[in-house]
């Protein structure tokens, strides 16, 4: 991957050193809130339920936008920038000590069990390889050893490690 600055028909116009901020600080220097308390959110008074539900509701939100905005920008950079390839990715200067990476690439999705059972094909030219079955741990069964045989289990706890899941919260509207 190389560096390489974009002709002036295809530049566009860069990014006003005004607004690069650093982390916490706007244009003018002036600190950023977190966003808890740029929501509203007060940190030493408490919430009933439906105010933190309805808190997180424009969270939520805020955060789809700014996903829809993010994804658009994106495309829009890889119209200006483009790569001659199917896959592959090229870097640019995009002003101001900017430089921006596109990387393009493929996806596969096959059915494999058809690939193997077509007969025109000879089975060492078929695109698909064999993945020897491997162990994985099975939470349900352990819980349930736990429960059932707690000796064993006690055993088998020793190659375990068990930390807490992040906590997730759904909210439905409507």
């Amino acid at each position: 991957m190389n560096s390489e600055t974009l002709t002036p028909e295809a530049e566009a116009t860069p990014i006003p050193p005004s607004t690069q901020t650093e982390p916490g600080f706007d244009g003018d220097g002036q600190s950023n809130p977190p966003a808890a308390v740029a929501a509203g959110m007060d940190e030493d008074e408490p919430d009933t339920l439906n105010e933190l539900v309805r808190k997180l509701y424009g969270a939520k939100r805020c955060e789809s936008d700014a996903k829809a905005d993010r994804i658009a920008l994106e495309l829009a950079i890889v119209k200006l920038v483009p790569i001659n390839d199917e896959s592959g990715s090229r870097t640019v200067d995009a002003g101001d000590g900017l430089k921006v990476t596109v990387k393009c690439g493929l996806n596969y999705r096959a059915d494999v069990d058809g690939i193997r059972g077509m007969t025109s094909v000879p089975e060492a030219r078929m695109p698909v390889k064999s993945i020897p079955s491997d162990y994985k741990f099975d939470e349900k069964a352990y819980e349930a050893l736990r429960k059932s045989n707690p000796d064993m289990a006690n055993r088998i706890a020793e190659f375990v490690t068990v930390t807490p899941a992040k906590p997730s919260v759904t909210l439905k509207v409507g």
